[in-house]
């Protein structure tokens, strides 16, 4: 956690506006609380080109880059990532996507990290934080250090709560809206000041700023085919609808649905039926098959 050189923390996490890749990154910074951590927080099809831009800050030693609820896709992004290794980097990295984890063999993976989670037993927070833990015996670092990052927790099993969808914990829904609206830069500098699960004065106004925005019974948001979607608020959260028939997944909506203004909602299958979880972010709307 702390030693006698400050070191210096890149951290390359899902953003723009992720719950769990915020808060994965921000676990980082709770664990090495005293250090220089630089956050990056890079929507999916950023994260070659963020990656690729990180240089190391003090001349590799005591220098780490922590990749966090992302991956990559170029070979070059690997190279450059051996490369950072060579130069005395630590690199690691923590992925829970099956995207990730059904390719953790494939060549612009193929690098020296000084440590890497895979898995789809956790969101990718609870991963780095149950990493971290293990972690912390072996480095140096005061007691109460120790405990001020097991008291970020809660904040952790929120993020793992909602980005799996056990909703088990009720408020992981409030606090995903408000880091949503917020956006992830201003929500991550707001997450690190908690030592316990009770938003900021920041956080909770824009948790009611997006609670406005999806008080309104119905938003359209493209023409697709012979019908058009539609965000409707369905027993307290928002569904994605299709030719008024609420028949696809819940869905997270950003900032006064900003993120979806313009862009096209798409089935991007040829089975219309199959269903798809849809997320929005500033940037538009991406999509998975559940």
């Amino acid at each position: 956690m702390a030693n006698s050189s400050r070191r210096v923390i890149q951290v390359v996490s899902h953003g723009p506006s992720c719950f769990d890749g915020v808060v994965a990154a921000a676990t980082v910074a709770r664990f090495y609380q005293g250090h220089r951590v630089l956050p990056i927080l890079a929507a999916n099809g950023e994260s070659d080109q963020k990656i690729q831009a990180l240089r190391p800050k003090s001349n590799g030693e005591g220098d780490e880059v922590w990749i966090t609820d992302l991956s990559w896709n170029s070979t070059a992004t690997g190279e450059h990532l051996r490369s950072l290794a060579d130069a005395g980097v630590s690199v690691y990295w923590i992925d829970h996507h099956r995207s990730a984890v059904s390719r953790a063999d494939a060549p612009e993976f193929k690098v020296p990290f000084r440590g890497k989670v895979l898995s789809e037993r956790y969101s990718a927070a609870r991963l780095t934080f149950n990493f971290l833990k293990r972690r912390a015996p072996k480095a140096a670092g005061s007691a109460a250090r120790m405990k001020a990052f097991e008291r970020f927790f809660p904040i952790v099993e929120l993020a793992d709560d909602h980005d799996r969808w056990v909703k088990r914990l009720p408020a992981s829904a409030d606090w995903a809206l408000a880091i949503q609206t917020l956006g992830g830069a201003q929500a991550y500098r707001e997450i690190l000041r908690l030592d316990e699960p009770i938003m900021t004065a920041r956080l909770k106004a824009a948790l009611e700023q997006g609670r406005a925005a999806m008080a309104e019974d119905q938003l359209p948001l493209t023409k697709a085919g012979s019908g058009a979607w539609s965000c409707r608020v369905v027993w307290g959260r928002p569904v994605l609808a299709f030719g008024g028939q609420a028949r696809v997944e819940k869905c997270d909506v950003g900032e006064a649905f900003a993120g979806v203004r313009g862009s096209h909602a798409r089935q991007q299958s040829s089975g219309q039926n199959r269903p798809y979880r849809h997320s929005w972010t500033w940037v538009g709307v991406k999509s998975r098959q559940v």
